[in-house]
């Protein structure tokens, strides 16, 4: 009696399974059709964005949080640009 129970409770989830294993294929095949439909320069486009986006990120963290230390900045670059022209000019 035991076995006619799991044989019917198997044949009951059979269709389930079978939807759930048909829907996984379906998806699989339907990211593969978009991931081919989008073509390489758009792709490019995105990843060029991201990047841009990443690099902003990075020079707004290190962009002076006052006048004060915008101020050194310049000076401190002055000095480096005034250093190399120096060191061109002993050559």
């Amino acid at each position: 009696m035991e076995d006619a129970k799991k044989l019917n409770e198997t044949v009951k989830s059979a269709p389930e399974a079978l939807k759930g294993q048909a829907q996984d294929v379906a998806t699989e095949a339907a990211k593969k059709k978009a991931s081919e439909a989008v073509p390489e320069k758009a792709k490019q486009g995105v990843k060029t964005v991201e990047k841009g986006a990443k690099t902003a990120k990075q020079l707004k963290s290190n962009a002076p949080k006052s006048s004060s230390e915008a101020t050194k900045a310049v000076k401190d670059k002055a000095k480096e640009e005034a250093t190399k022209k120096a060191i061109d000019i002993l050559k």
